[in-house]
């Protein structure tokens, strides 16, 4: 699902539109056994690398390859892309993404998912555990002060928000008498056909808690 939220006189709503079916039946390229670590190459100053799918004959099949376009200059022409907000978590990696020249890079279960579900509608993206070459501190330092470059310029920002803890949070707070929820039964539950609980579920997501939140 996607969400929005709309400001209409002094409230604010949340509308949806559901994702395509088609996303939910991609799957990442499985690596061959003897695939090679990607080997990062250097980037220019003030650029950063882009996640875009390459076609396969298997519509179903995911692999991408790296693009790299300036984010620091205003009027560099770059392609329209879409840049990924969402919370790391604690996961290892689980599997890997397969890019197009035969080599692959680990990632977590989570990342896989997020790549799968998002690239049906958005070929070009980026993903700041991907993009960005984890294993050199360099590059992590030259890179992680173009991050806001790199949202303000994007076409898109995608939030992934995970439903799964705002409930227990929630349970936690009231039990300490640390949450007060008012409710009017005479308005029109703007949140319909979902469920509160699912709302609010998503609405305290872990991603709310993020410093990075500011910025993205």
């Amino acid at each position: 699902m996607t969400f929005g939220v709309e400001l209409v006189g002094d409230e604010f709503y949340v509308s949806y539109t559901r994702g395509t079916v088609k996303s939910l039946t991609l799957r990442l390229l499985k690596p061959a056994p003897d695939a090679k670590l990607h080997v990062y190459q250097p980037l220019a100053p003030g650029c950063v690398r882009l996640l875009r799918r390459v076609p396969q004959l298997d519509e179903s099949i995911v692999v991408f390859e790296f693009v790299t376009c300036s984010v620091q200059d205003a009027a560099a022409a770059r392609p329209d892309y879409s840049a990924v907000s969402y919370c790391w978590g604690t996961q290892a990696a689980q599997t890997s993404l397969s890019l197009a020249d035969g080599s692959h890079i680990p990632v977590t279960a989570k990342v896989a998912t997020i790549l799968t579900r998002l690239v049906a509608d958005r070929p070009l993206l980026w993903l700041d555990a991907v993009c960005i070459n984890q294993a050199d501190a360099a590059e992590k330092a030259r890179q992680i002060p173009l991050m806001a470059s790199v949202y303000r310029r994007a076409g898109a920002v995608e939030v992934w928000l995970e439903a799964g803890d705002g409930l227990a949070k929630v349970a936690h707070l009231w039990s300490e008498d640390k949450l007060h929820i008012v409710h009017n039964p005479g308005r029109a539950d703007p949140f319909t056909p979902y469920r509160a609980d699912k709302m609010v579920d998503v609405l305290w997501s872990s991603w709310f808690e993020r410093a990075w939140v500011l910025q993205e």
